[in-house]
């Protein structure tokens, strides 16, 4: 009978195969993230996607398997084409102001990196997210050295905002019809209107938790709609730029700025 053991080479090459077909199907379910919120998910991992295709295709290359080689560049092409930002250079203006964002992560109880980093930059706009009660007497050492501030501690979902732009006018509201505060600051930049939204919604996890991520989805829309074209969106936002989260705010004219590779 003849040998059916499997040499090495097919043994890679048959993980490979198993490797790219599985990085295809989670590209390919995650742009289909519209019609169910499982479905985006997988459009999440767009640059691990990309790492599956490119290290795919260097092994067939050298396996001597052409017609895989080239199915994997093309994953990769297609992987590329999406991870590729889609700024509006043309709407950059050159005037700017400072603005540093922060998640502190509630339990954190040693801040001196962060504030060392918030006296050494010195921002203009100061916004920290997961801001517990327990954090703000260290935080009270920057309180001095801003002119307007809006601090809602409340743990892993708590938002604080420091501003020292002239006649900071600083707001909240909730998300979703829940206990989960999204700031607003509107200014005026050089004659222009500026209105700064600072949230962290729900992580998009789990099947109970999606309907209260939808609602705040549609609160911050909403907040967006209102004036786009002056419209600053920053936080943990607990999206990428590949979910259907964050194409819905590009489709109300938001973009993600012109820099690569996109966070």
């Amino acid at each position: 009978m003849p040998d059916k053991t499997l040499s090495l080479a097919d043994i890679i090459y048959r993980l490979l195969l198993l490797a790219g077909a599985m990085a295809g199907a989670g590209w390919l379910l995650g742009r289909f993230g519209t019609y169910h919120w499982t479905l985006d998910l997988w459009a999440h991992f767009a640059w691990q996607y990309a790492a599956i295709f490119a290290v795919c295709s260097l092994l067939f290359a050298l396996l001597r398997k052409p017609l895989a080689a080239s199915a994997a560049l093309l994953g990769l092409l297609l992987c590329a084409v999406w991870i590729w930002p889609q700024a509006d250079r043309s709407s950059l203006r050159a005037d700017s102001i400072k603005l540093l964002s922060a998640n502190l992560w509630a339990g954190n109880r040693d801040l001196a990196a962060l504030l060392a980093l918030v006296q050494r930059e010195q921002p203009e706009v100061l916004i920290l997210i997961e801001l517990s009660e327990d954090q703000l007497h260290q935080l009270a050492k920057i309180n001095n050295h801003y002119a307007h501030r809006l601090l809602l501690p409340g743990g892993a979902f708590g938002i604080g905002i420091w501003s020292n732009l002239p006649d900071s006018a600083l707001h909240y509201e909730f998300l979703g019809g829940a206990h989960y505060p999204a700031l607003t600051l509107s200014a005026e930049i050089d004659e222009q209107a500026l209105r700064l939204i600072a949230a962290h919604p729900f992580p998009p996890i789990g099947a109970r938790n999606q309907p209260l991520r939808q609602r705040q989805q549609r609160d911050l829309l909403r907040l967006i709609a209102a004036d786009p074209a002056n419209t600053v969106l920053v936080g943990d936002l607990n999206a990428t730029p590949w979910s259907q989260s964050y194409l819905d705010w590009q489709a109300l004219g938001l973009s993600g700025g012109a820099h690569w590779p996109t966070p």
